[in-house]
């Protein structure tokens, strides 16, 4: 196996950093790289922490995300796994908001991910709705820079 190369945290490092930047998204990027794993097991280790260390119920995101109009969908659109994403939006108190679309890793049947263009139109496709009826919020430049490409 590659990770049999692979001894320290530098080493590891130094493997991620250029698949990260090719790939947009390390899973992707390992696979597409050849890298065999579980990805199940993967998804796991890679999300241990959340509760623990870093998310909490966010009050702000809530009453934001309540400001909208009721009548627009909420659908999440991700490369992390669609388990993943729920578990992260119960975390953040704010799943009751979107309906159970998610749109993540196991849709795209990793095989794509943001900012690959194909993503987004497997979205738009999914959802059937054009582009100029969506408003898109992205924590990453590269995928915001993508859905503006699209439309």
């Amino acid at each position: 196996s590659k990770f049999e190369d692979i001894e320290t945290l530098e080493q590891a490092k130094i493997v991620w950093a250029p698949i990260f930047q090719k790939y947009n998204q390390t899973k992707q990027g390992l696979i597409s790289e050849g890298y065999q794993f579980d990805s199940h097991e993967y998804d796991v280790f890679v999300r241990r922490g959340a509760s623990n260390y870093f998310t909490t119920p966010d009050d702000e995101l809530r009453t934001f995300l309540q400001s909208l109009p009721p009548h627009c969908r909420k659908i999440i659109f991700t490369n992390a796994p669609e388990s993943s994403a729920q578990h992260i939006l119960e975390l953040l108190g704010v799943d009751d908001l979107f309906e159970d679309t998610i749109l993540g890793s196991d849709f795209m049947k990793n095989q794509v991910c943001k900012p690959n263009l194909q993503a987004f139109q497997m979205v738009l496709d999914y959802l059937n709705v054009p582009p100029s009826r969506i408003c898109y919020f992205e924590d990453s430049y590269k995928n915001l820079v993508a859905g503006e490409k699209i439309g």
